[in-house]
C-alpha cells in the first residue's frame, strides 16, 4: 500500500484497519517539499517528470518556486508534521509493526 495520507494529496485505503504493519519511507522535508513543488509544477505545466529543473525551465521554475514557497511553505511543513505524527501514532501500541527508513539513507 502506497499513500501520502494524511497529506491532502493522499488517500487512506478503505481497508486501512486491516493493514497489520507499515514501512514508512521518510524524506528530509528540506528535500521533500521542493520535490513536491517540482512534481506539482510539472503536472500543472504539462512537463515531463523531472524536467522542471533543466536549464530550459530553470528561470520560470525558480520564479514559480519563490512565489509558491512564500505562500505554501508553512502549510506544507505542517502537513509533513501531520504525516509523520499519523504514522508514528498508528502503530503506537505495536512498535515492532512499523519501520521508519530515511529516503536519503537509501540513496547513499
Amino acid at each position: 500500500l502506497r499513500t501520502y495520507f494524511p497529506h491532502t494529496t493522499g488517500k487512506l485505503s478503505v481497508y486501512d484497519d486491516s493493514v497489520p504493519r507499515a514501512f514508512v519511507l521518510l524524506r528530509n522535508p528540506l528535500r521533500a517539499i521542493p520535490a513536491y513543488f517540482d512534481a506539482v509544477y510539472e503536472m500543472r505545466n504539462h512537463l515531463p517528470a523531472g524536467t522542471s529543473s533543466t536549464k530550459q525551465h530553470a528561470k520560470s521554475t525558480h520564479d514559480a518556486w519563490v512565489q509558491w514557497r512564500d505562500g505554501q511553505l508553512r502549510s506544507q511543513i505542517l502537513l509533513y508534521r501531520r504525516f509523520v505524527s499519523f504514522w508514528m501514532e498508528k502503530f503506537e501500541e505495536r512498535d515492532e509493526e512499523r519501520i521508519f527508513v530515511s529516503y536519503e539513507s537509501l540513496m547513499m
